[in-house]
Order: structure tokens, then sequence, then C-alpha cells
């Protein structure tokens, strides 16, 4: 790419308008294009209007001189665009493509309509990207997110469905699981890459005398998401069933985002509070000493709810400065009841064979007390990454040409 300079765009003083037959795409319908001084804009028949810069342009070309084919990675510098870049000709033909020639480098870039509106970067497209979750609260019935194994395992479609509902509730149920351990790493595969952590690969969640983890325990563990303490929690969690106490141990289910949603209307200050100031979480143990800082609630720039961060077991002591103190406490106990309420809470009793799936940024899990006297309540269970899960959901939407496809995922809790 040659770093001559073209003009000025303040020298392109005139709008050149690509009037058309109405182009009708797979995502909407094309009017006519302007190129005006820095930027081209695109007239939508729903009245809408996609404005993009020309170095954006530039810098997105398709072309197999910009991008390598296989990898679909850049093949220049983007420092090597002047930023006052405009192109020296422009057309958009009847079958959705648009033309644009650029006289800094002699170079054509070609762009599908399709492309260009799914890549909109107004702030009401940019929104609308946005995934939108389904939340429920404790009248949920989880009956309606519940698949089975030989569903899930019978083809892509099936993987595809138990993905969506995990998407978009949070959670899932499968049954007929058995408990041989290549069934339930069958499952974990067709999500992604398992990921070990300093409980290993796998982990079995049973009672044991004198334990070193309250999970190993047979007492009450409220709502609470995992590995608060590491710098990026694990994204999605498996609890397999293989034995139930004789009594007790229901599992606890709280939709977070939820929650976050009420606390935000009823108490906004210390809402604010909590999705401003970092919360320390701690784990040691004899060979282990895992430390981190995230906000208990996490926004993205429209302000939107994207995680929740919450373990009140293992919150080191607070490092705020002194005028925040107290008030971080009252807003850290105000949102603590709230989670601990059961008008949102889902209890319900896994059975031997039922396996359940839940996003660890989102849905916070807890149990019931049980008895631990005869057969020990046993879980198994492993993490993924919240990239792997993601990654696995939007190939499956690729495959299918799903318009889901270009939907913007939360990011989770980020530290």
């Amino acid at each position: 790419m040659s770093p001559k300079s073209p003009r000025h765009p303040k020298e392109m003083t005139n709008e050149v308008t690509c009037s058309v037959s109405p182009i009708r795409t797979a995502r909407g319908t094309v009017l006519s294009v302007k190129s005006l001084a820095n930027l081209l804009e695109v007239n939508w028949i729903n009245g809408h209007k996609s404005k993009f810069h020309y170095i954006w342009l530039r810098d997105n070309c398709p072309c197999r001189k910009c991008r390598d084919p296989l990898s679909r990675q850049r093949l220049f510098d983007t420092a090597d665009i002047p930023i006052s870049i405009v192109p020296s000709g422009v057309r958009l033909d009847d079958v959705g493509q648009l033309e644009l020639r650029w006289s800094s480098d002699d170079h054509r870039s070609v762009f599908e309509v399709n492309w260009l509106r799914s890549h909109c970067y107004s702030n009401s497209e940019r929104i609308k990207r946005k995934h939108r979750p389904v939340l429920w609260n404790g009248d949920f019935d989880p009956a309606s997110v519940e698949m089975t194994y030989e569903e899930i395992v019978s083809g892509d479609g099936g993987v595809l469905r138990w993905l969506e509902m995990i998407r978009d509730y949070g959670f899932a149920i499968v049954s007929r699981v058995s408990a041989e351990s290549k069934n339930i790493e069958q499952l974990a595969n067709l999500v992604g890459n398992i990921q070990e952590t300093n409980f290993g690969r796998w982990f079995d969640i049973v009672s044991k005398p004198e334990p070193k983890h309250l999970a190993y325990s047979a007492v009450e563990l409220k709502p609470h998401t995992d590995d608060a303490y590491s710098y990026w929690p694990p994204g999605v969690e498996f609890f397999h069933c293989l034995a139930t106490a004789r009594a007790g141990g229901q599992t606890i289910l709280v939709d977070g985002l939820n929650v976050a949603a009420h606390f935000r209307q009823t108490h906004m200050e210390e809402f604010r509070l909590l999705s401003k100031v970092g919360c320390h979480f701690e784990y040691q143990s004899e060979d282990t000493d895992l430390r981190a800082e995230g906000r208990i609630i996490c926004l993205d720039e429209f302000g939107a709810v994207t995680g929740i961060r919450w373990n009140e077991r293992l919150a080191g002591p607070f490092n705020l400065p002194e005028r925040l103190m107290e008030p971080y406490y009252k807003a850290y106990q105000t949102f603590q009841l709230m989670l601990r309420s059961e008008e949102f809470a889902i209890k319900r009793r896994l059975d031997v064979g039922e396996l359940l799936v839940f996003d660890n940024h989102r849905v916070l899990h807890g149990r019931t007390a049980f008895d631990s006297k005869g057969v020990p309540r046993h879980i198994r269970g492993c993490l993924l990454t919240r990239d792997s899960f993601h990654s696995r959901l939007r190939s499956l939407h690729q495959q299918v040409r799903n318009e889901a496809y270009w939907t913007v995922l939360p990011v989770g809790s980020p530290p």
C-alpha cells in the first residue's frame, strides 16, 4: 500500500449519489449510496442510514491482496492508510455489490451490501445486534430448558438448540446422561475444550470429613459464581449428578442479570457503586494463592449488564478509599440480600443421570444443606472458557446461515 496522500477531504465538496433501482438483499433493500466528504452514506428502504468512513472501508477491504484467503488476516498495515483517504470512484451494481476505487494506491475494494449492513456501526444498529437474554425468576419452570442426551448428540441441530438455550436463559438441563466419563466428556467437547484449573481437568464434589473447601462439606451454599478470585472466571460449567443425598441437597439457581436489573431499578446509587468499584476475591490452599479484583456488576459501553462476579465466602478484605468503605458495604449487603431472595431462586433436585450446564458469568448456583450419611451426594464437574462456548455457537450459526451469527454476545465478567 503506497503512503502517498490523496486529496484532502475538504477538496471533495460535492455529494456524489449512486441512485439505482432498489436492490433487495437478505438484510434489507438499498435505495441509494451517497459519497460525502469523509464517508459513504448508504440509504435503506426502511429509512435507516448507514455511514461508513472511508478509512474504515479501506481498512476492511476483503480482496485477496488485503486479506489472506485462508486465515482472513490482514496483509497490510493499517498505519499505512492515510486518515484523509477518499475514493476516486464509487459504484453500486444491481446484484448488491459496492465498488470503491482508491487513487492513493490504485486499488479496488468490493463489498457485499449484506456484509456492510451487518457491520453498520451506528448506535442504533450496534445496540440492535447485542444479544437480549431472557430474564427469569423463581417462577420459571426449568422443564422448558431440558433436553435429553440423545437429542443433543444426534447432530449439529441438537447441539445448536442446546447452546441457544444456554445463551438465552443462562442454563440448560440434560437428562439420560450415563455415569460413564466418556459421555460427559463428549458433551463438554461438543461445546469447547475443557479448561484445566487448580482443581484439575475434572472435579468431584463429594462431602468429606474436615473439608478444605466448603463445596466438599454438607452445609448450605448460598448462590454464588465460581472462581471469582480468577482474572477470568470459567465461562461455562458442567455439573453431572452421579448420586443424590438421602435428604436435602437441592440445587439453587439465580439469574444474576435479572437480580441486577431489579437492583438498578430500586437502588440506583448502590448499583452504580458495585458496577464501578472492584471487589477483592481470594482463594488459598496448601499450594495455591489466587487473587483477583473485579466489579461485582459488569457493564458494557451502553450500560447493559454483561456479567456478575459474586462469592461472598471468598471475598477478601475490601481495599477501598475511606470515603467509600461504608457506602460500599451498604451496597454489597443490599445486593447480597436480593441475591438470596426466594423471589429470584429456582430450587430443583438434580437426579442421577441429569447434567446441569450453566453460564458462570450470569447464573449464580448454590445448594441446600444435605444429609451426608449413607450414599453421599456426588456431583462431577468440569469447566469451559466463555470463548470456546461462543466460538462454537457462532460456528454453528454460520453453518446454517443463521442471522444470529452477527449477534454480539456479552463478554461476561472481565477483570
